[in-house]
């Protein structure tokens, strides 16, 4: 429930915010400076700020819950350049009609084509990160399709 009205250091905080998770993908959270005000990336497509005035700290309760691994940054960094592949992607409708042997010839193709980036002499560091989350996601549609959850 909202409770107060919205003012100019609400809208300040925002743009700030928006900035903030603009120049970071993977963020959910982003703190004011001051510790006044939290905003928290929402939505299915994770482009929506909702913005809360904090107050006073209650207290601090440690291990309450399991503990629960969260994904390592460089996993997050590279599952975001995969969604960014994803979207360009002619596969980003779905992959369920797509034979195994169909997809793993994208992946054999996208593999070949990183190798021979990689053994250049002036690599395309930009083109290597794009070729391998093309390579994961091809092989998130394979597990998808016929495996089966760890």
């Amino acid at each position: 429930m909202m409770s107060s009205q919205i003012n100019t250091s609400h809208l300040a905080f925002l743009r700030e915010a928006k900035d903030q998770f603009e120049k970071s993908p993977i963020a959910e959270t982003y703190r004011s400076p001051d510790d006044t005000m939290i905003a928290l990336r929402l939505g299915v497509d994770r482009d929506c700020i909702l913005i809360y005035e904090l107050g006073d700290e209650i207290a601090n309760f440690v291990q309450q819950i399991s503990s629960q691994s969260s994904p390592r940054k460089l996993l997050f960094e590279f599952s975001n350049n995969m969604e960014i592949q994803m979207k360009a992607n002619k596969l980003k409708s779905g992959w369920i009609k797509e034979h195994h042997q169909d997809i793993t010839g994208m992946i054999y193709s996208d593999l070949d084509h990183l190798r021979k980036e990689l053994i250049r002499v002036d690599k395309n560091k930009y083109e290597i990160t794009e070729l391998c989350a093309a390579i994961a996601n091809y092989c998130m549609m394979v597990a998808d399709n016929e495996g089966q959850n760890l």
